[in-house]
């Protein structure tokens, strides 16, 4: 998880969708733990087959999806007895959630000097 900690911040300034993706992949592909790597890969998936017409830039997803992947890494330590389809369910759950409720923030505010991370923070 070092790995996508590390790299949040850089991701997340880039706004070139094919970059973040890039990217983004470039982290799964560098985690070690085959369990954790094979729900990233899921997570990724997933919100990528949800935003390809929605309106996220490329940064906010590589920020929504990192800070996903570290609360579970944080919900895994938190709750060591919970199965790997129980901590996905959760992850996957908690990104849409974020994902739907930025949109709606930029649909009806005028803006966020702290963009996506007013929620997550």
């Amino acid at each position: 998880m070092s790995s996508i900690k590390e790299t949040l911040y850089k991701i997340s300034e880039d706004s070139d969708i094919t970059s973040v993706s890039t990217q983004v992949q470039t982290q799964i592909d560098t985690m070690t733990n085959l369990a954790e790597k094979e729900m990233a890969q899921k997570l990724w998936d997933s919100m990528e087959s949800k935003v390809k017409d929605s309106r996220l830039l490329p940064s906010e997803k590589a920020v929504i999806f990192s800070h996903s992947l570290l609360f579970m890494a944080d919900y895994k330590s938190a709750y060591p007895t919970k199965t790997a389809s129980e901590v996905f369910l959760l992850m996957e759950a908690n990104q849409n959630k974020l994902m739907h409720q930025h949109v709606q923030d930029k649909s009806y505010l005028t803006g966020s000097s702290h963009d996506i991370l007013h929620i997550l923070k």
